[in-house]
């Protein structure tokens, strides 16, 4: 895949395919750490951390490997538009280190590999990432015990949580992975009960938790904080009041209340066609 078509592709913008451009890794170098990558993940991400310029080099570097993984993806003949898909993963991040450190670049590699190596998939609106239970769970009469093969469900950002996108996503996974994987866990600030408090049932985000059966619940996980504040503040009344979410979020922080993350599990349908 030649990797100017692939970054326009994904949707990197100008600027930031102008950094990947501007700063190529040297080949030796990049041989050198595509090796470490694919060997040695914890040694590849403890030598990334060091680097100062890690936030533009780990740009350059996981479009490269992103562009090479489609030979793999060819030849395990996945559909080119989960590769896509998938992939659009990296222009999500991108925008997000430029908010968060006002640079194009990545500060998620470790997420990002994920992808390159084949542990993650984008089916429409969700991702899925095969996973062992870490415990056992109960879904419709039937036992699944801890270690039993199945399917984490991630959120990614940047689209509207559209539910009817959300149910096509989960018999796309029952399609794409086939049999062997019939359920689904899902560990969320969107599945956290406390937001019942503050939404509406109709709401988009009361909608995706109906979606699963929520068995646990992690009130300490401040995940609901930087994902409606975009940060985490001791002092909560520091949080802004740009929305109707943020306002009532707050205000529930205010007063004593929790928000955390939940976790939920619900069962695939049964298998079809691969997509």
């Amino acid at each position: 895949m030649e990797l100017e078509r692939f970054m326009r592709r994904i949707g990197l913008p100008g600027e930031a395919r102008a950094v990947v451009s501007d700063h190529p890794i040297p080949p030796q170098e990049y041989r050198q750490w595509r090796e470490l990558f694919y060997t040695d993940a914890g040694a590849f991400l403890e030598a990334w951390r060091r680097r100062e310029d890690r936030l533009a080099w780990a740009l350059c570097f996981f479009t490269a490997v992103a562009a090479e993984a489609y030979e793999r993806y060819q030849a395990l003949e996945i559909p080119e538009k989960v590769y896509w898909e998938t992939f659009s993963d990296i222009a999500i991040w991108c925008e997000d280190c430029r908010q968060r450190h006002g640079v194009y670049g990545l500060s998620q590699a470790e997420w990002i590999g994920k992808s390159v190596k084949l542990e993650l998939f984008r089916l429409g609106r969700l991702q899925f990432e095969p996973v062992a239970l870490r415990e056992a769970v109960t879904l419709g009469g039937e036992i699944f015990s801890a270690g039993t093969q199945a399917l984490a469900v991630h959120i990614p950002a940047g689209e509207p949580l559209d539910i009817a996108r959300c149910e096509q996503s989960f018999q796309r996974a029952a399609a794409f992975f086939g049999r062997d994987r019939r359920v689904c866990s899902c560990e969320s600030w969107l599945l956290a009960p406390g937001l019942g408090e503050l939404l509406a049932p109709g709401s988009r985000i009361m909608q995706f938790q109906s979606l699963f059966e929520v068995i646990g619940t992690d009130e300490r996980n401040p995940q609901a904080e930087e994902r409606i504040f975009g940060n985490v503040e001791a002092d909560k009344s520091r949080y802004p009041e740009r929305s109707t979410l943020q306002r009532r979020a707050k205000a529930h922080l205010l007063s004593g209340g929790r928000l955390g993350v939940g976790t939920g599990v619900r069962m695939l349908a049964e298998v079809g066609d691969r997509v």
